[in-house]
């Protein structure tokens, strides 16, 4: 899922650098094709894995299920805000 991630915020990005005055977060995501939410699922399912691997290797022995729990409710977490914050940010079609 690495992929959806990059691959939206590079397209936002060269919309930003192609345009001629200054271009906003939400008109530049608007005139990408792609849809937002991917990307935000994206964004949380890169910072979960990196969650997943932080608490499964703290703790005294490593363990899988706290890892997994904790990745996914943080996965789970950056998708439900982005979606919130997107729904702020991109003006409606």
């Amino acid at each position: 899922m690495d992929i959806c991630f990059s691959r939206g915020f590079l397209q936002i990005s060269t919309v930003q650098e192609n345009a001629d005055g200054e271009v906003g977060l939400g008109e530049a995501v608007a005139q990408v094709s792609d849809r937002p939410q991917r990307k935000v699922l994206g964004l949380g399912l890169d910072m979960g894995g990196i969650i997943m691997i932080a608490i499964g290797l703290t703790l005294d022995s490593p363990n899988l299920i706290a890892g997994l729990a904790g990745g996914f409710a943080f996965a789970v977490l950056v998708y439900l805000a982005g979606s919130v914050a997107l729904n702020r940010v991109v003006p409606a079609a």
